[in-house]
Formats: structure tokens, sequence, C-alpha cells
């Protein structure tokens, strides 16, 4: 499994102010919710709140020690870990995060995210279609088009690729060109 994934489900689940509340660090609840500044623990307390949070971004920035980063950049500063990968073990050993169920969650939403561009795609051929049946009165394009649907497969360039090319030679026979000119 690939970092990146791994960091991206730790973010989702994790947020700095939830590490500062574990690690016994006073965060304002007004903070977390629509941001702002509060008191950063990587250079010690402060008389007057250094830090500004952002919660669209899920990350916050010291105007005092001048470290900005995401809840793995900050546990690993705090916590004196070597690497961001560290700092994912730390937060997934003591937040008991499971991550099984974070990726079931990713494929059925990248499956979702393939089934929508399969739904746009397909939407896109109609009006092509239509009017090729209407020009030319031949409905037995409509096979092609089954055979079409068919062989779509979720690999998202192969159908945008497939769907253009039927574009294309519906609009090329329309015009009276060969397919094969299109």
């Amino acid at each position: 499994m690939e970092f990146a994934r791994i960091f991206k489900a730790i973010k989702a689940q994790v947020t700095i102010p939830a590490y500062y509340r574990y690690r016994g660090f006073s965060f304002p609840t007004d903070v977390e919710k629509s941001g702002g500044l509060f008191s950063c623990q990587i250079h010690g307390p402060d008389r007057h709140p250094s830090a500004m949070y952002n919660p669209n971004t899920g990350t916050m920035k010291c105007f005092s020690c001048n470290v900005y980063g995401d809840v793995i950049k900050i546990v690993q500063i705090i916590e004196g870990l070597k690497s961001p990968k560290e700092a994912a073990e730390y937060i997934l050993r003591n937040f008991k995060l499971d991550m099984t169920l974070t990726f079931e969650n990713e494929v059925k939403n990248l499956l979702s995210y393939e089934e929508q561009f399969r739904n746009d795609m397909m939407v896109s051929v109609e009006p092509v279609l239509w009017n090729y049946i209407d020009a030319t009165g031949n409905i037995e394009i409509l096979q092609d088009f089954d055979v079409l649907v068919k062989s779509l497969t979720d690999n998202v360039s192969e159908t945008y690729e497939k769907i253009n090319q039927f574009k294309e030679m519906l609009n090329a026979k329309r015009n009276g060109l060969p397919a094969e000119r299109a």
C-alpha cells in the first residue's frame, strides 16, 4: 500500500485538534469548527495564541516558530519522530484506526466515480446517436451502440476513447464519409 493513500486516510480520520486533545493540550472548539488562532505546543505554551488552524485543509501555521503542516507533520515534530512514516505509524497505533474500512470506502468511492464517468460519457453519445438516426433513418446503429455499451470497462481512459471513437464514426457516417476517414 502506498504511503500517500495511507496519509490521506489518516488525515480524513484524525485532525490536529483531535491530536492536541489526545496529548492533553487545549484546543478551542470554535477554532476547530471554523478556524482561527490557538496556542501552538511546538515551541512551548503561548501567552497569546500564535498559531492559525484551517479546518478546510486540516493544516496549521504557527507565526512564532514558523511551522506549517497537517496532522502527520505536527505529530512528527511534537513526538520527535524522524519521518512522516513514523508519525503515521504513531497515529495508527494510538488512535486505533481501522484502515480496512477506510480503504473499502475509498474503493467504493472510486467505483462510484468510474460509474458516474461512464454514465456521463453515455449521455454525451445520445445526442449524436439520435441525430444520426434522424438524419439516416437507420436504427440498426443501435446494435452497434449496444455492443459498445457491453464493451465498456472500468478503465476510464479506455471508456473515454471507445465512446469518442463511436461518436466520430457516427458523425462520419452521417456526413457520408467512410468511417475509416473519420
